[in-house]
């Protein structure tokens, strides 16, 4: 019932992203996460942080640009962003 759900999620963000004017998305996970469900989406590796937690890893990642809009947007005030649930289905 909930299969696929994660991808759902994803494209809408991406989609969020471009229509806001992003050139890319960012993100960050462990390796004991979803490293390879975002690789299968498409994202690459900029980086690897070792030992973080202690005894892992913690792998940066992007799709597109490198640009992050998010961060820049949610430093210069804009408005709350939609929960996830608007972003999949409209306005709650």
């Amino acid at each position: 019932m909930l299969q696929g759900i994660g991808s759902r999620v994803m494209h809408a963000i991406e989609e969020f992203a471009r229509r806001e004017g992003c050139l890319g998305t960012y993100l960050d996970t462990f390796e004991y996460q979803a490293l390879p469900f975002y690789e299968k989406l498409g994202y690459e590796q900029l980086g690897v942080l070792e030992g973080y937690p202690p005894g892992y890893r913690q792998y940066h990642l992007k799709k597109g640009s490198s640009r992050n809009c998010g961060v820049a947007r949610s430093l210069a005030g804009v408005p709350k962003r939609p929960r996830t649930a608007e972003l999949l289905n409209g306005p709650v």
